[in-house]
């Protein structure tokens, strides 16, 4: 695969969501310290470096902004309108609308068409390059129930990191999957809701460390979008591979990139 540019690199989303060495869990999680070069694999505790951060950065758990940093444009202003589904999707794509904000069901529908620029170089871009490339030709979703790893790609401003591999794991119940992150100290719950034969959209919250996990604030019966919610939108990369695109915002974004547990 040839090698993507260095500084700023314009890539294509068909949409999302994580394959590294395996790892263990038990050696990764540990306490939060100075941000970790943008190359270094470090715990999932807050991003670091893309080139060279300031000193005292912090984690940033809400993607959209990110106090200090530079102004990115929108990556939804140059997109595409929606297109509309085949006959055979529409029943799925009105369901998961109906559990969607408006303005955030607006955002999923339009993700495979997004363009984001990933500032700075190094091995994160690199990995969120090829595992984009990957996503704009998903197979299939088939069966995703069952325990997997996770891994986070964390993109804001000025700022890019990967994290190791940590615990995830969806389950089904009767209203279809559950999605949760157990471990690392960024955690996300919420339904993944079928959009179409290879695609489901993401409706969840996010939380820190042990805090309950959250809601998603439509389900909850809010009145409107809360600070917590995240979405995304998940394909199928390989036979045991799944990629979510998640939160993407000015200048920001997240990747999970998901592998299946082996016994």
């Amino acid at each position: 695969m040839p090698r993507l540019p260095a500084h700023v690199i314009a890539l294509p989303i068909a949409l999302i969501l994580t394959a590294c060495s395996p790892q263990d869990e038990a050696d990764t999680d540990g306490a939060a310290g100075t941000p970790p070069p943008a190359t270094a694999v470090a715990d999932d505790i807050g991003p670091g470096p893309a080139a060279s951060a300031p000193d005292g950065a912090t984690e940033t758990t809400d993607l959209d902004a990110a106090a200090g940093l530079p102004a990115a444009r929108d990556p939804l202003a140059l997109s595409p309108p929606p297109v509309d589904p085949e006959p055979d999707d529409v029943d799925a794509a009105s369901a998961w609308r109906a559990s969607a904000w408006p303005a955030h069901a607006e955002t999923i529908e339009r993700m495979p068409t997004l363009l984001e620029r990933i500032p700075g170089d190094g091995e994160a871009v690199e990995q969120a390059g090829a595992l984009l490339a990957r996503a704009s030709a998903p197979q299939p979703a088939g069966r995703i129930d069952g325990d997997w790893q996770v891994r986070s790609l964390q993109f804001l401003p000025n700022f890019a990191h990967a994290y190791p591999w940590f615990r995830a794991r969806i389950e089904t119940d009767g209203d279809g999957y559950r999605f949760a992150k157990t471990a690392g100290s960024q955690r996300r719950t919420g339904r993944l809701l079928p959009i179409d034969g290879s695609a489901y959209a993401f409706l969840g919250a996010r939380s820190v460390n042990d805090d309950p996990p959250r809601t998603y604030s439509r389900a909850a019966g809010g009145a409107g979008p809360s600070d917590d919610d995240s979405i995304g939108r998940l394909v199928r990369i390989g036979d045991d591979e799944l990629l979510m695109l998640l939160d993407p915002g000015p200048g920001s974004f997240e990747l999970y990139h998901l592998r299946r547990q082996r016994r």
